[in-house]
């Protein structure tokens, strides 16, 4: 799954089937399709379905980027919008594939020699940086 930028260049929303009746789910809810061309995409279409009024699918215009996630049916191109637990799976995804990277580099690499104590603590260690008279012994 990849969540994808893509810039409108049409946009084509239908709320009637073939034959100009309107489209209804089961339930006997209204419903629209919509298609999308994209740059991104060409002259293919991507399509999904709008069930809410208030769809903020329903004011996209040409120009304007969206972030979906596009899927292959067949020879046909659908778009969703990514949810919380997408974003979520994409981020667990990151994370397993930076800690395998760690754990390949653990065991395929020499780890570094511990640094000197006294790097660590910035503190002089070159004789330029020690005043020997001040050395009490």
């Amino acid at each position: 799954m990849r969540i994808e930028k893509l810039t409108i260049t049409r946009v084509f929303v239908n709320d009637k089937n073939k034959e100009g009746l309107p489209l209804l789910t089961k339930a006997g809810k209204p419903y629209r399709k919509i298609a999308i061309q994209t740059q991104e995409y060409g002259n293919e279409y991507l399509s999904s379905f709008i069930f809410e009024p208030g769809d903020e699918k329903l004011n996209w215009k040409s120009g304007q980027t969206i972030s979906v996630i596009v899927e292959k049916n067949g020879q046909w191109f659908n778009f969703r919008m990514p949810t919380n637990s997408d974003y979520q799976e994409i981020r667990m995804e990151s994370l397993e594939k930076r800690i395998e990277a760690l754990e390949d580099f653990a065991k395929n690499k020499v780890v570094p020699a511990m640094p000197d104590m006294l790097d660590m603590l910035d503190m002089p260690v070159g004789p330029d940086e020690i005043n020997t008279e001040e050395i009490p012994f």
